[in-house]
């Protein structure tokens, strides 16, 4: 995500800086899930009788707002892109960015399709 985030800015591609802030909004998402869900498991007392339940739901307001505000900055570059007639890219930064890319999604897909992960085998020891 940061790769994509200078590369983006180098190669003034705003469909790079796009799927970094996609990705980062996908991270930022999680966290709030993983910490909203952690609250969320806490058993109610007697200031908190219904628990902590509401946190999930401002949990997922965060994560509403957030998408909005990166995508509304990302819609407004866009506006002032198309305004000023388009940006000169560098396709060489591109075409470098999406060969590193691809290697990274195949030796991701190997990982995920080996019989090591997930499995319930028991190897002879």
């Amino acid at each position: 995500m940061v790769v994509e985030i200078i590369y983006g800015i180098q190669a003034n591609s705003l469909v790079i800086m796009t799927d970094a802030v996609d990705l980062l909004k996908d991270q930022v998402e999680f966290i709030i899930n993983i910490i909203c869900i952690n609250f969320a498991a806490k058993q109610s007392n007697l200031k908190h009788t219904f628990g902590y339940l509401k946190v999930e739901i401002l949990g997922a307001f965060c994560s509403i707002i957030l998408m909005w505000i990166l995508y509304t900055i990302l819609l407004i570059e866009s506006i002032i892109t198309i305004v000023e007639g388009g940006k000169n890219i560098e396709q060489s930064i591109m075409a470098k960015l999406a060969v590193v890319s691809l290697i990274l999604n195949i030796i991701k897909t190997a990982i995920l399709a080996s019989d090591e992960i997930g499995s319930d085998k028991k190897k002879d020891v």
